[in-house]
């Protein structure tokens, strides 16, 4: 038993690791449009949380913050309830239309992304914004993802507390902010029933 606990730990943080390049491409990217300008920070989405804490690990040390974004209805913001009450919530049972981030943080996430040092802060979303990013995403980059794609986008259009906060911390020159859209499992008749819902 203890080898393939240790298997899976290792299998876990590979994982990790591998899904936090994409926060090395992100800065990559960002330096060949504007090397006057770095990150100032990255909104990624959060439920199991591999993604959110690999990009958490691959910003470590640069000053770059990292920030998560969950959808808030029917109680899918779990980390961010976890880290305001201080455990880990264990469960989840949400209809959210972002349905790839349905999940509950597991224990190796979990310490990262409560751990202030990695993760800055973390933010939800309701169903009404994050159609309204998926809109724009849809008509305006004319690219198709499914809606737990949008949810960070959602956060830097709509959470007035990400907001404020970016407003207070920035000042007049603002965040070079990176939006992490990851995910494109819908199709052209799920997004179509979910905006017909909608009209």
């Amino acid at each position: 038993m203890r080898h393939f606990n240790r298997a899976v730990s290792v299998l876990t943080e590979t994982v990790i690791l591998g899904q936090g390049t994409l926060a090395l491409e992100l800065q990559d990217q960002t330096r060949e449009l504007n090397s006057n300008k770095p990150l100032d920070a990255i909104i990624a989405p959060c439920g199991g949380g591999g993604m959110l804490s690999g990009v958490a690990l691959a910003c470590e040390g640069t000053g770059i913050r990292v920030f998560g974004s969950e959808p808030s209805f029917e109680g899918g913001d779990d980390a961010r309830r976890g880290v305001l009450a201080g455990e880990r919530v264990t469960t989840v049972k949400t209809l959210t239309i972002a349905d790839g981030l349905r999940t509950p943080l597991g224990d190796y996430t979990w310490r990262i992304i409560s751990d202030p040092q990695k993760v800055a802060g973390l933010y939800a979303v309701t169903e009404d914004q994050i159609k309204a990013a998926l809109r724009l995403v849809l008509e305006r980059m004319k690219v198709v993802v499914e809606p737990s794609a949008c949810v960070p986008l959602a956060v830097a259009l709509f959470n007035e507390e990400f907001r404020e906060m970016v407003e207070r911390e920035a000042g007049p020159a603002g965040w070079n902010i990176g939006i992490v859209f990851s995910g494109g499992n819908t199709t052209v008749e799920a997004i179509g029933k979910l905006f017909a819902l909608s009209a």
